[in-house]
């Protein structure tokens, strides 16, 4: 299915049967609408003649994307994923997408998040994130301050970020890197090494205690023990030290 660019103000739902959904410019809902996307849809963008990607999706409603273990939701190649208000993500592949929050509430679980500059884009926003994966991007989760302009004044809605039972690899910059007031909650979460995080976290992050293996997923509620913990204090800017 192509999906023209512009602006719409309804309620939309992409299925299976008409997948794939292929982007021409910028796919924009107002704030009254949100995108709904069913297991098994496939999102990507017409190719520009420079390599880039057209696609572009904002979603000033919010997003609702939720697939199955066996039949995910992919969004590849796209420009940016772009979710405001309250956000639902499950049973996602991101590939070559960046995934951009700003002042709503986000829960992403069971997802994957590769090839892209920035994963995840957060601005004044509430995100949860579990069991999922993160890795082989530049750099995974990036939180900005929430400044409005002009005079450069730093509002009261800054991030709130947690994220748990995840896996961090691969990145190349940063696996979080974290600009914003508040501490990122990064606790209980696998860096690629039983020796933790080191220097691929950025900013106020809390990383201990880590996992020492690859995270066991599981659905819903069911939450495995982890298994941890380091006794290792990690402070950004310095060596990790034995406690």
């Amino acid at each position: 299915t192509i999906v023209e660019e512009g602006y719409f103000t309804k309620d939309v739902h992409w299925t299976k049967d008409k997948s794939p959904y292929i982007l021409e410019g910028i796919f924009e809902l107002s704030s009254q609408a949100k995108l709904t996307i069913g297991e098994g849809v496939t999102v990507t963008s017409a190719s520009s003649s420079d390599g880039g990607f057209y696609g572009l999706l904002v979603l000033n409603g919010g997003l609702d994307a939720i697939g199955t273990k066996e039949e995910p939701i992919r969004f590849i190649k796209l420009s940016t994923v772009y979710a405001i208000k309250d956000s639902k993500i499950k049973h996602a592949i991101f590939e070559n997408a960046v995934f951009a929050t700003g002042v709503g509430t986000t829960i992403i679980s069971h997802s994957k998040m590769s090839g892209a500059v920035r994963a995840i884009d957060a601005v004044g926003s509430v995100i949860d994130i579990r069991d999922s994966e993160i890795s082989n991007n530049k750099t995974g989760i990036s939180s900005y301050p929430y400044i409005k302009y002009p005079g450069s004044i730093l509002q009261s809605t800054q991030n709130i970020i947690t994220v748990h039972n995840t896996s961090f690899e691969g990145n190349t910059l940063y696996s979080i890197r974290n600009t914003s007031p508040n501490a990122i909650d990064a606790r209980e979460n696998w860096w690629g090494s039983a020796n933790g995080p080191g220097t691929s976290v950025y900013g106020t992050v809390t990383s201990d205690p880590w996992l020492v293996t690859y995270p066991e997923f599981k659905e819903d509620e069911v939450r495995h023990e982890v298994q941890c913990c380091s006794n290792v204090l990690f402070l950004p800017g310095f060596q990790a030290s034995r406690l």
